[in-house]
């Protein structure tokens, strides 16, 4: 988890991976875009007076987004057609033409300007050059005597952002010696992915004496520099609905929320519907509920019987229905059908206890450090941190989900019909 993160962290500085093809709406891309700018005040005022007249017609399209850029870049309003070539590669990531229109090239997959990949390149420099000098100071931090006591020398004397990458390979992911260890150099390192390294530590370390240290380094730190980072480690209570089940013919249902869909899960256990049939047979059990006795048409012998010269008694395969066992049945199966509800449910409630207990850990991480309770809740810690403008709240109103509906099969079939013999006296022909 801290492996990915940090990757994370080391790319946000750059655009998303996102290869792409150049669209074909709208004119050449390519062509060479006039610059000039409209020669008075008064020009320009009408420029831009065109402008938002376009801009309140166009679609919140990649093909629409990218006529208007274009529209922009030639009627002399730069910054209006980058914001445009902008809007083009967040609704499309896959148009180069627009990349290429706002600078930027591609680069190892990803698309970098200029300054980027000028950093990028010297990272990987310095990658390799830390790497070595790291996996020495590494071997003779353990050796002992004074290669441990020339190794300390040369950790106390690293402050060089560059060397974060290696840090993190050698160190981070060892003994929780060499936890504390990435823990010292983050410190000493004045850097912003530095200080989101020590959050992830804090929370993440191998032992509590680990967690304790990144903690305690973080406190020297500006807080809007590793906050982000434990807020995003905070997660939602997973939000459910229910309506238990009420008996046979009422089903019990959950609605649970996702991120990107919710599920409503249906909780119904199978009913009899069993209505009497002309040829059927009639009586009633002990409590007085009807019984339906019902001839399957199959017949197992035929015995002739004695003293009624011409008459056979012949066995008949049917089925037998009883208002009272069917009843049970159904209870049965509408009981098996709650306690699979339930059981889903507390499934449920065992992750929500586990996502608390975690934020709760992250919370008191972020308050040891910081100094500052911002709420006991996820929510609160973002709502709080969005006041103070120190992390980028997400949209206040939640776009419509869908909802997939799932019949949850239930794990006991009831019987409402039993397997009889019937015995009638025929004709012998």
């Amino acid at each position: 988890m801290i492996r990915v993160v940090l990757l994370c962290s080391v790319l946000a500085a750059v655009p998303a991976e996102d290869p792409g093809l150049a669209g074909t709406d709208g004119p050449n891309p390519t062509a060479e875009a006039r610059k000039d700018v409209p020669a008075t005040d008064d020009a320009r005022a009408k420029t831009l007076a065109s402008y938002n007249a376009l801009k309140d017609k166009t679609p919140e399209t990649a093909a629409g987004q990218w006529k208007l850029a274009l529209w922009c870049e030639q009627n002399g309003l730069p910054v209006e057609a980058n914001t445009h070539f902008a809007a083009v590669v967040k609704l499309d990531p896959k148009r180069e033409a627009a990349w290429h229109k706002l600078g930027y090239k591609k680069f190892d997959g990803r698309w970098l300007n200029d300054d980027q990949i000028a950093a990028e390149e010297e990272q990987k420099k310095a990658d390799k050059e830390w790497a070595a000098r790291l996996k020495k100071i590494h071997k003779d931090i353990h050796a002992g005597g004074k290669k441990q006591d020339q190794a300390q020398v040369l950790l106390d004397a690293i402050t060089d952002p560059k060397a974060i990458p290696a840090v993190y390979r050698e160190f981070s992911g060892g003994s929780a010696l060499d936890q504390t260890i990435a823990v010292q150099l983050f410190g000493q390192i004045d850097s912003v992915l530095a200080s989101k390294t020590l959050a992830l530590i804090s929370v993440y370390g191998r032992t509590a004496e680990v967690r304790r240290r990144a903690t305690e380094t973080l406190r020297g730190r500006r807080d809007v520099e590793y906050l982000d980072v434990l807020v995003e480690l905070m997660t939602d209570p997973m939000k459910y609905e229910v309506k238990p089940v009420g008996g046979p013919g009422s089903p019990g249902v959950l609605l649970v929320e996702g991120e990107r869909f919710n599920v409503r899960r249906f909780y119904a256990p199978p009913t009899p519907n069993i209505a009497p049939r002309l040829g059927d047979l009639i009586t009633y059990d002990e409590f007085g509920m009807p019984v339906i006795t019902r001839s399957t048409g199959q017949v197992l012998r035929s015995t002739p019987i004695k003293g009624a010269k011409g008459l056979v008694l012949q066995t008949e395969i049917g089925m037998r229905f009883s208002a009272t066992q069917m009843m049970l049945e159904a209870q049965r199966g509408a009981a098996v059908a709650e306690a699979q509800l339930e059981n889903d449910l507390a499934q449920i409630e065992s992750i929500n206890d586990d996502r608390q207990r975690f934020n709760e850990l992250v919370m008191a991480v972020a308050k040891d450090a910081t100094g500052k309770d911002r709420g006991r809740t996820a929510k609160e810690w973002r709502t709080a941190l969005a006041a103070e403008k120190k992390y980028v709240k997400g949209p206040t109103r939640e776009p419509e989900k869908p909802t997939l509906n799932q019949m949850v099969p239930i794990d006991y079939n009831p019987s409402f019909g039993q397997l009889t013999y019937m015995q009638r006296p025929v004709k012998d022909h």
